[in-house]
């Protein structure tokens, strides 16, 4: 039964590393489609909050089938009872739709390309 537990969780990680490859090929491509209308400034797409954390917010991005963070580097008031994130200037609910801006990087030691997620409204997350 171990084995069959191992080969299961095995291709669950799998079958996350490949959804994350495919939505970081989307990602480019539609990247270089807006850099060349002049916006380099990554893809920006209306989600819907999953999850809450006291760094951060779980999101699922409908339009293209996927979830990640959008991480804080700093701790924002969090009630876990509520479900419910205090920033400086806003609120933040689960299943608020808020927009982030997502953009594929590079991990300094894989030199693989990874997601990245930042809130811009209804506040802009870059400083906090």
């Amino acid at each position: 039964m171990d084995v069959l537990n191992q080969r299961h969780r095995m291709a669950q990680m799998v079958g996350r590393a490949s959804v994350e490859f495919y939505v970081g090929l989307a990602l480019r491509k539609r990247g270089e489609v807006l850099a060349k209308t002049g916006n380099v400034r990554g893809v920006a797409e209306e989600v819907f909050v999953v999850r809450t954390f006291r760094n951060g917010l779980g999101v699922f991005v409908f339009e293209l089938g996927s979830e990640g963070p959008v991480m804080f580097k700093q701790d924002v008031r969090l009630d876990a009872e509520n479900y419910t994130v205090t920033l400086p200037e806003v609120t933040i609910a689960l299943f608020d739709k808020v927009k982030v801006r997502i953009d594929v990087e590079k991990d300094k030691n894989t030199q693989r390309g990874r997601v990245k997620m930042t809130l811009v409204s209804p506040v802009d997350s870059s400083g906090l």
